[in-house]
C-alpha cells in the first residue's frame, strides 16, 4: 500500500518558503523545505463514480483524489492522469492540483516558491503548461525546475553517481559527475511499475483470474507490491518452481477468497532486465546503466559503476539491486567494483534532494518569477536556466 502522510503544512503569509513538489506519475511528493521528508505521499489518481448515487446523500461526491479515490475504488472510475511527464488529462492534473494547494497544503501564500522536481526527459510543453497553471491559476511568487538525477545524487551526500529512477511510468539513467548532469548520458525505458503491473494481470488471466476494470487493477497493483520480486535467474527460477513442493505465494482479496502465484511473482518483473519477453526490442536496465556510464569521459566510468543509484517505488522490488550488479558484471567483465547502493528512504530520495537544494542559499537556484512570466511569457522557462 501506498504510505500517506498527513501532517500540517500551514505556510507563514509573510515569511517566503519553498515548497517542493515531485509530481509523479504514480505519487505526488509535497512538503516545504523546512522538512526532512515530504508531508504529502498522496497517489496520482482521480475517481469518478460510475454511476449516479441510488439514494444521494450528503456524503457523496463527483470527484475523488489520491487514497480516497483508492479506498472506494468499488465504485468509481479510477484516472491516472500523468503519464511520462506527457498528459492528456489537464483537466484532471488542474483539478488534482486544485485539491492539493486549495485542501492539503492550507494558507499557501503568494510569497510561495516552488521547486519542481524535474525528470530529464520531461517535454518542454509539460513544463510550459505546468508553470502556467502554478503561476496564473495559484499566484505562485517563483518556481524552479531541478533535475531529478542530480537531487537524488545530491541527496546521499555525494557528488558523483549513475540514478536509476524506476517509477510508475517509464524506468530512466542518467549519470551525474562531480555535481554535475550528463545530459548524453540519459537513457530511457517504457516500462516501469505500471507495466509490471499490466505484466502481472495478463499472467494471472492466464491463470484464470481476471482483472480489467481500474478498480481490479489496482487490486492487481497490490499483488504486486506484496508478492512480486526480481529472480538472479530467470530459467533456474523456473525449473525450481516446477521441480520443487514450495507453497505458491498466496494474496486474500477483498472477497474473502485467496490468490495464488507462481512464476508470476517474477514473470512480471523480468521485462525489466528481458524486455524481449513480452516481445519488445527496448533497452533492458542494465544495457541502460552500460550505456549511459559509456557515454561519459573514460576515467569517471570506475567511479559511476561504484555509485549505481536505484530510486523511484519500484526500485523496492526485492532482489533488483542484486541483479543489476549481477547482469552488468557480465557485460562489463574488465569493471572491478559494481555496486548498487541502498539508501534509506530511496521512494523519496528526489524530494529530499530537492529540500536539501531549496534549503541553500538562493542565488544557488535559478527562480523564474511571476514577474519574468508575465513579462517573457513560457520562454523564461528555458531563456533563465
Amino acid at each position: 500500500m501506498v504510505l500517506i502522510w498527513y501532517c500540517s503544512m500551514e505556510a507563514s503569509q509573510s515569511t517566503p518558503q519553498t515548497l517542493v513538489l515531485d509530481f509523479g506519475s504514480g505519487v505526488v511528493k509535497s512538503g516545504f523545505s523546512s522538512g526532512n521528508l515530504p508531508s504529502l505521499l498522496i497517489p496520482t489518481v482521480i475517481g469518478r463514480p460510475r454511476r449516479p448515487p441510488a439514494i444521494p446523500t450528503g456524503s457523496h461526491k463527483d470527484i475523488y483524489f489520491g487514497q480516497e479515490a483508492l479506498d472506494n475504488r468499488g465504485d468509481l472510475s479510477l484516472i491516472y492522469p500523468l503519464n511520462t511527464s506527457v498528459t492528456q488529462f489537464w483537466d484532471d492534473i488542474e483539478d488534482f492540483l486544485d485539491f492539493l494547494f486549495l485542501e492539503q497544503i492550507p494558507n499557501i501564500s503568494t510569497n510561495t516558491n516552488v521547486l519542481i522536481v524535474d525528470q530529464p526527459l520531461s517535454s518542454r510543453p509539460y513544463k510550459e503548461k505546468l508553470a502556467q497553471i502554478l503561476f496564473d491559476e495559484f499566484n505562485i511568487q517563483s518556481i524552479s525546475f531541478q533535475n531529478s538525477a542530480l537531487l537524488s545524487v545530491l541527496a546521499t551526500g555525494e557528488m558523483n553517481g549513475t540514478v536509476i529512477d524506476c517509477g510508475d511510468t517509464v524506468t530512466t539513467v542518467a549519470s551525474i559527475y562531480q555535481g554535475m548532469f550528463s545530459s548524453t548520458s540519459q537513457r530511457r525505458m517504457p516500462f516501469a511499475g505500471r507495466n509490471v503491473t499490466t505484466r502481472l494481470s495478463q499472467l494471472l488471466m492466464e491463470a484464470g483470474y481476471i482483472f480489467s476494470s481500474t478498480a481490479e487493477m489496482d487490486l492487481v497493483r497490490e499483488i504486486k507490491e506484496q508478492l512480486c520480486y526480481v529472480t538472479p535467474n530467470l530459467n533456474t527460477s523456473i525449473t525450481q518452481l516446477s521441480t520443487s513442493s514450495v507453497s505458491s505465494r498466496s494474496f486474500n482479496l477483498p472477497d474473502g477468497s485467496s490468490i495464488f502465484l507462481n512464476t508470476e511473482s517474477f514473470l512480471a518483473t523480468e521485462p525489466l532486465f528481458n524486455p524481449t519477453l513480452i516481445g519488445e526490442d527496448f533497452t533492458g536496465i542494465p544495457q541502460l546503466i552500460s550505456e549511459s556510464i559509456s557515454s561519459c569521459p573514460t576515467g569517471v566510468r570506475a567511479t559511476l559503476s561504484m555509485s549505481l543509484l536505484p530510486v523511484g517505488g519500484t526500485s523496492l522490488l526485492s532482489g533488483l539491486n542484486q541483479r543489476i550488479e549481477d547482469e552488468l558484471q557480465k557485460i562489463h567483465k574488465n569493471w572491478t567494483k559494481i555496486t548498487t547502493k541502498q539508501p534509506a528512504n530511496r521512494e523519496v530520495l528526489q524530494w529530499i534532494g530537492g529540500s536539501i537544494v531549496a534549503s541553500m542559499h538562493s542565488d544557488t537556484i535559478k527562480w523564474i518569477t511571476k514577474h519574468d512570466w508575465l513579462l517573457d511569457g513560457a520562454s523564461s522557462l528555458f531563456t533563465t536556466q
